[in-house]
């Protein structure tokens, strides 16, 4: 995602990454509050889909069959590291 990202114009990757940053913290405060009051966890492919969408709309990238398994590393990225 970041390489393709580096190849389009800078507005767009910094409006993309801001998106991206916004979808990540809104997953992990509903990670946080589900945790305190025993509410339904965020759904992962949700948050997947989300991120796809995304990238589809405001960068033009992720488009092709590969984009949703791109799209589900990315996030699995983020869970193993800690971050979700």
């Amino acid at each position: 995602i970041e390489k393709k990202l580096k190849q389009k114009n800078t507005g767009y990757e910094n409006k993309t990454i801001e998106g991206i940053n916004k979808l990540l913290d809104e997953a992990k405060i509903k990670k946080r509050k589900a945790s305190k009051f025993d509410d339904k966890k965020p759904d992962i492919k949700t948050l997947t889909s989300d991120l796809k969408n995304i990238m589809t709309r405001k960068v033009g990238i992720l488009r092709d069959a590969q984009s949703l398994k791109e799209a589900g590393e990315f996030v699995d990225f983020h869970i193993n590291s800690g971050y979700l």
